[in-house]
């Protein structure tokens, strides 16, 4: 009688599978395993022969018969171990180096092959044929110091058996279980669950997990900390957590799950410490957030999710603690009305970052986006209803709306003033506009009027004018343009990848060189707004 039971795993020429049926298959004598393949490619067919379905697969190509003899159905875990770390032959192969999770390197080789297993702190058996916990007992009269334990790839198949190894390795603060196909053995029991108390980080990545099966299994790690569940069937976060579990949770992953939903993670408000969240590839195109949502949350990922509008934005600034937001690959990322924006927005629009994209939020950094996110949308503000003078400055419900932030940052700033805002079109207008250059430091130049193109960058207007001027070092210098019609307006030009258009420049305006005064912030950020809103 085979002693493989349906779901056990099994690996034949390094490729897994799972057990789907055990018994004879007519006409041929004997017992078969009718196993459904983890590579699809590798199966014949879908669990049928000769018209009769022994079993189902989720690919049409996914199912195999074999026999039992021909299989590998692995080995208990400490011999796992002894296999892994105590072989005398120096050329194995490290088949594992380190684990990385949300950005942390965790390492988990280092042990001489000649250490005792007793002093282990970290065993790695990634990919290897290990399938049970062995003789009751077995694994805590030698690993018992392990701290660290990377069952990611074996042949584990019983959250049973994952019970057992966890309880009887009293220190296990780390456990990585991804690319297993756990299931119950015994029928669904949570109660029977031993909870390993020291475990502080579970990874349960690409295991076809749903939330459901998540919450069965929570009792095991009451106290984890950092749970990654990437890559699952997670499509909604109910049922609900029991009480007092995952309370101790401070970094959540759930890359991969197509949730589509926001308001499916409200669920996650009942993790009071959650500071770190990661929804990568969920199928998001929209974010609803009230001010109690995630009240400790500080790093948040975004990526390639189905985003098309900043409007997101709006609703990530009610997030009061969020510090870090990661947000790339998303449509509005590539999109041709903000791909060379999009930054811009983001800052201007959430208050508290610190970081985008792993990318430090200078100070100069959010006055620069603050002041061309008012710019950028000027023209819709005053469109709007909105105006320089306070008592008509009465912007529509509309567009305070779509941007809640813009007159706090007129508050700050002050509101952009028209030249700014409303660009005059160049259809009609020569491409050159003549400038006068001024240099305010060197009494004795004499002003040159020049005649530049307005698609002229500013990188290059420094270098036209450092040449003028013969300066020979431009770093203890600033360059601004004065308006014609006002000499206090004054504009510096210190974004290089701006052109004269961009900065609104018209004919007749100054380019003026002056130095850089302790009195000045280094770079001096452009005076483009003169009038407050109140």
């Amino acid at each position: 009688m085979s002693k493989v039971s349906v779901g056990d795993r099994i690996s034949l020429d390094d490729e897994k599978a799972t057990v789907r049926f055990v018994g004879a298959v007519p006409p041929t004598k004997g017992e078969w395993l009718g196993v459904e393949w983890d590579n699809h490619e590798r199966g014949k067919h879908n669990g049928s022969k000769n018209g009769v379905q022994y079993f189902t697969c989720k690919h049409t190509t996914g199912g195999s018969f074999v026999r039992e003899q021909k299989v590998n159905c692995g080995v208990p875990l400490l011999r796992g171990v002894k296999d892994r770390y105590t072989d005398d032959d120096d050329d194995e192969e490290q088949d594992f180096d380190s684990l990385t999770f949300a950005n942390k390197k965790i390492e988990m080789i280092g042990m001489n092959s000649n250490h005792e297993l007793e002093r282990l702190k970290t065993v790695s058996l990634l990919n290897r044929d290990v399938s049970s916990p062995g003789a009751p007992g077995e694994i805590s009269t030698v690993l018992s110091g392990v701290v660290e334990l990377n069952l990611n790839g074996t042949l584990m198949s019983a959250w049973e058996d994952i019970n057992s190894i966890i309880s009887q390795l009293p220190r296990l603060k780390l456990i990585d279980l991804s690319r297993n196909k756990l299931r119950w053995r015994h029928g669904e029991d949570e109660s029977k669950l031993q909870p390993g108390l020291s475990i502080e980080t579970v990874i349960l990545n690409r295991c076809e997990l749903n939330w459901k099966q998540i919450v069965q299994v929570s009792r095991m790690w009451p106290n984890v900390r950092v749970f990654g569940a990437s890559y699952n069937n997670i499509d909604d976060l109910e049922p609900p957590l029991p009480p007092g579990h995952f309370q101790q949770m401070e970094m959540l992953q759930v890359n991969g799950n197509k949730l589509q939903s926001w308001s499916k993670m409200k669920a996650l408000n009942k993790l009071s410490r959650l500071e770190s969240l990661q929804a990568d590839g969920c199928g998001f195109s929209e974010v609803e957030m009230e001010e109690e949502d995630l009240p400790h949350l500080k790093s948040l990922s975004l990526n390639e999710n189905e985003f098309v509008t900043p409007v997101l934005f709006n609703h990530l600034n009610r997030l009061s603690n969020l510090q870090h937001l990661y947000f790339m690959r998303n449509p509005i990322n590539e999109s041709k009305e903000y791909q060379d924006t999009i930054l811009e927005i983001m800052v201007a629009k959430i208050a508290a970052l610190e970081k985008v994209n792993n990318m430090k939020v200078t100070t100069q950094m959010r006055l620069d986006s603050e002041l061309d996110y008012l710019r950028l949308y000027g023209a819709e503000w005053r469109n709007s209803g909105g105006h320089q003078d306070c008592g008509q400055n009465r912007p529509s419900e509309k567009f305070l709306q779509n941007h809640p932030t813009y007159m706090k940052l007129c508050d700050v700033h002050g509101a952009p003033q028209d030249i700014q805002i409303f660009k005059k079109t160049t259809a009609l207008k020569s491409n050159l506009i003549e400038l006068k250059i001024v240099d305010s430091v060197n009494s004795n130049f004499k002003p040159v009027t020049r005649k530049l193109p307005r698609s002229m960058k500013i990188s290059s207007l420094k270098l036209l004018v450092q040449k003028l001027t013969k300066t020979s070092d431009m770093r203890h210098r600033r360059l601004v343009y004065v308006s014609k019609d006002d000499n206090t307006f004054v504009v510096e030009l210190n974004r290089e990848t701006e052109t004269l258009h961009d900065v609104s420049i018209e004919p007749g305006d100054h380019i003026e060189l002056r130095i850089k005064t302790d009195e000045l912030p280094i770079p001096l950020p452009r005076t483009l707004f003169l009038r407050k809103t109140r």
